[in-house]
């Protein structure tokens, strides 16, 4: 997709990613002869340097999907709200890579076994592939049976109901936790959790 169209629906946060570097999310301040101008980079009080020409990856989030694109650093600015300009990407891509960003998130779980039993579990954090939650003794129980669960659950109103596997059950932190991976999985709610697993993330 193109960046003018990406652009015109109203998104003005960029998430900027360095290799080796936290992602940091910022604002785009001006767009002007091909150059996307932002403000500074900055995540917990810690400043993003960049240095002319280097590459970066850029990306709009938006409910449909994470759309990013390599790009370089143009100019560096002098004036307040135009500290790096990037020259603007060719194409901007859905993020398909399978590597997700994993968030935390405060929400109630509702997992149901393939023998139709039913329990209530607190999430610890998700990602496009998976979600980690709180063991409870009764839980634990169930785990030891069985692996396949459908799952329902809501991060900010958006409502998700997908079938899971276990894949590890252990201790952190002296509590018992678990991690789930999606499986089979459409398309459009992996896009969906991508990009607000993305919204949330602290570190990518």
């Amino acid at each position: 997709m193109q960046f003018w169209d990406l652009y015109a629906r109203g998104n003005k946060k960029i998430w900027l990613r360095v290799p080796g570097k936290e992602v940091v999310e910022t604002q785009i301040s001006a767009v002007e002869n091909n150059i996307v101008w932002l403000n500074l980079p900055r995540k917990d009080g810690q400043i993003l340097m960049l240095e002319k020409a280097e590459t970066v990856d850029i990306g709009f989030s938006y409910s449909d999907g994470f759309y990013s694109a390599e790009t370089k650093v143009a100019e560096i600015g002098i004036t307040h709200g135009k500290v790096y300009g990037l020259s603007i990407p060719k194409e901007f891509v859905r993020e398909q890579r399978r590597y997700f960003v994993r968030s935390k998130y405060s929400t109630k779980v509702l997992f149901t076994s393939e023998s139709k039993y039913k329990i209530t579990t607190e999430l610890f954090n998700f990602s496009a592939g998976g979600l980690r939650v709180y063991v409870t003794p009764e839980f634990e129980a169930m785990l030891q049976n069985e692996k396949f669960y459908w799952v329902d659950f809501q991060i900010e109103k958006k409502t998700f109901s997908l079938p899971t596997e276990l894949v590890w059950l252990k201790y952190m932190d002296n509590i018992l936790n678990a991690g789930f991976k999606f499986i089979q999985i459409r398309e459009k709610d992996q896009e969906v959790l991508m990009a607000l697993a993305i919204k949330y993330s602290k570190n990518f």
